[in-house]
């Protein structure tokens, strides 16, 4: 206050019941809080013209477009020409904000800053244990499947009469209803609902054909391979055969001749004695005739030297007994200008084809030809 309230040359005291004596000027002068007048404090606690308090409410985070009441108080993190820090105001007239509080600083008086954060206080006691939840639904984690399958190797999609809570790499095992040695094992790769994939390795099924009896359960996981076991004792080998290493008993020499074991090894001196029971071959050749200068018919194991003067045809046996053979060669001129042709006998072919055998190229060497009656068919020898 800057007037003076006291007769000069005097001090006006007054007795407060509650706190005593006071000089009034300094009494007055101690409630212009903040340099404003008294009168203008209390119109922030009444209203002015029914001079009923004020209440004072936190409306919270200040927000455009709101009605606020005066005495309500509102929270800004904004700069404000009353306060660069977050801070508490006081609506001091009823309106509807627009744009910012700081665009309204006229219609609000500065309450507080924020402080800074006081130091973390004690850990409080723990309290009583709540009372346990009830119960959960127990999931679903086997079932069965109709799905046929066949026992191997690979991936496997197949439905299940009911959806597992299971989800992608979770071991599942299809046992066989009928004979559970018949199974597939392996993680699951895929599943939405009621369809399952699960990828089994080569090691991870047992039995056979295909089945569609499963009972579909959730399996254990693979455990750690465990350490290698001591070395058995060695077997006895087993007995050979034609794709196994083994023990063969040898042949005697009665046995080799014979030709009809098929469990002994034949020995050299065995086959020798094999070879001794063969009977000596005639030699398949055994005359030369003269120079043919005409068309002829062939004998049996004769050897023909061919002029080739002229074109001529050279007649094969018909129907011979098995193993007869006969030769020709050139014998001076060249088949290249007067070709020689070998005619079938009867119904025999020479070398499978149903034709004439037609020389009309240079050789010097023999050419041969032997029967074999079995397939009525010549053959070069």
């Amino acid at each position: 206050m800057t007037g003076v309230t006291r007769p000069t040359g005097e001090q006006l005291r007054f007795e407060s019941t509650q706190t005593g004596s006071h000089v009034l000027d300094d009494y007055l002068e101690a409630a212009e809080i903040g340099g404003r007048e008294l009168g203008d404090l209390m119109g922030d606690l009444f209203d002015p013209v029914t001079g009923s308090f004020v209440p004072f409410t936190h409306r919270g985070t200040y927000a455009n477009g709101t009605l606020y009441n005066k005495g309500d108080l509102a929270r800004t993190t904004a700069a404000t020409d009353l306060s660069s820090e977050p801070a508490t105001y006081c609506c001091v007239v009823s309106y509807t904000s627009a744009v910012s509080l700081n665009a309204d600083i006229g219609n609000w008086k500065l309450v507080a800053k924020d402080g800074a954060t006081g130091a973390t206080g004690a850990t409080g006691a723990t309290g009583a244990t709540g009372a346990t939840g009830a119960t959960g639904a127990t999931p679903t984690v086997k079932t069965t499947s109709a799905t046929s399958l066949t026992i191997g190797a690979g991936s496997f999609s197949f439905t299940t009469a009911a959806a597992l809570d299971l989800a992608i790499g979770a071991p599942m095992t299809l046992a066989s209803q009928g004979n559970t040695a018949n199974f597939l094992s392996g993680p699951i790769t895929a599943i939405t609902g009621t369809s399952v994939t699960i990828s089994v390795a080569a090691n991870d099924y047992g039995g056979s054909g295909s089945h569609s009896d499963w009972n579909v359960t959730l399996s254990g996981a693979r455990g750690l391979k465990g350490d290698t076991g001591a070395t058995g004792p060695a077997g006895s080998p087993p007995d050979a055969t034609t794709s196994v290493k083994g023990i063969v008993e040898l042949a005697t020499n009665a046995e080799a001749i014979a030709g009809v074991d098929t469990e002994r090894a034949v020995t050299p001196a065995a086959l020798a004695a094999v070879v001794a029971t063969i009977p000596a071959v005639t030699p398949p050749i055994t005359s030369t005739a003269s120079t043919q200068t005409n068309d002829f018919n062939f004998a049996a194991g004769t050897r023909y030297p061919i002029a080739n003067a002229t074109t001529k045809t050279g007649t094969l046996p018909t129907a011979p007994a098995d193993g007869t053979s006969v030769e020709w060669f050139e014998a001076g001129d060249f088949w290249t200008a007067n070709a020689f042709t070998v005619a079938r006998g009867g119904g025999d072919t020479i070398e499978g084809l149903a034709e004439n055998l037609v020389c009309n190229t240079r050789y010097r060497g023999r050419l041969r030809l032997t029967y074999r009656a079995s397939a009525a068919d010549w053959r070069f020898s």
